[in-house]
């Protein structure tokens, strides 16, 4: 057992839980990250960073500036396609602008900003039992006085969870007629967003190309192949994949309940993702800031 004492514990080295360790150690209190990968993975659905969550990033002091210096894309704009043929651009104000990157990259952007201020890191920590022992938390033979879970949307079992959205994308690496500054989405069927096939770029000649469902259903694969055929195929000169087309759930509902977890939880594991498009990034800072706020100063 430790003998330190830490004021958090969270669970989960992701976007929420960097961003809440990051928040907490600003305001005083010691954190201690608990990610069970040996070392940073990819998480091949996710890099596209919206304008207002790298607004709320700059609210709560961190310097984006670092992130600028990193392998990632400005984006500009929106292009949406839709099956009855009709095309809309939406161009950002000049001032705005969202970022597109692979995840492995913002992830450690945000652990690095944490660990600044004072944040530490265990990895290789796989959390299958959170204990009380008085009044303390104790968590893989760690104490604290609160723990907080940012799990995403696999949660503490790694299970799947009837009403989470699903997506599957790939990342390449190659040259394309598309445009580097913006993301780009394709509807299945007019008036609904629930549905979409996605390509943006996520650094220098670097795309992530997705599709993404309100509700999984069987044929989602075979949807994937024949949107890639159609789309990706004709505007490629050359490609070579960086990660194969991978499947990965929307953390649409909170875990709490379902693991019967008697503490705090943020971001996908806490249910915040947008069920209707599937965007998560930004209601993950959200929930942090949010959660943060509410405990207040040390």
């Amino acid at each position: 057992m430790q003998s330190k004492i830490y004021d958090y514990i969270i669970i989960g080295g992701g976007i929420a839980g960097c961003v809440c360790a990051f928040k907490l150690e600003s305001l005083g209190f010691s954190c201690l990250i608990l990610e069970k990968t040996i070392q940073r993975t990819e998480k091949i659905c996710g890099g596209g960073i919206p304008f207002k969550a790298i607004c709320k990033l700059q609210e709560i002091g961190m310097d984006i500036d670092n992130l600028y210096k990193k392998d990632v894309s400005i984006i500009r704009g929106d292009m949406s396609f839709y099956c009855d043929g009709k095309e809309i651009y939406t161009k950002y104000d000049r001032d705005q602008y969202s970022i597109g990157c692979t995840r492995i990259v913002f992830d450690d952007f945000l652990l690095g900003e944490a660990i600044k201020y004072g944040a530490e890191i265990k990895w290789d920590t796989d959390v299958k039992e959170i204990n009380r022992i008085d009044d303390l938390y104790s968590v893989c033979g760690f104490l604290s006085n609160e723990v907080v879970v940012a799990a995403g949307a696999r949660g503490l079992r790694n299970n799947y969870y009837k009403g989470q959205s699903m997506g599957i994308s790939a990342q390449v690496k190659g040259n394309s007629n598309f445009s580097n500054d913006t993301f780009m989405y394709y509807y299945f069927e007019p008036n609904r967003m629930d549905k979409y096939f996605w390509i943006f770029p996520n650094g220098k000649n670097k795309w992530n190309i997705g599709i993404w469902s309100k509700e999984p259903y069987s044929e989602m694969r075979e949807d994937y192949e024949e949107l890639w055929k159609k789309y990706i195929v004709p505007n490629f000169s050359i490609y070579e994949y960086i990660h194969n087309p991978t499947g990965e759930f929307c953390g649409n509902i909170s875990l709490n309940t379902l693991e019967k977890i008697d503490c705090d939880s943020i971001g996908d594991y806490a249910g915040v993702n947008n069920i209707n498009n599937g965007g998560g990034i930004y209601r993950t800072i959200k929930s942090v800031i949010k959660y943060v706020d509410s405990r207040g100063s040390k």
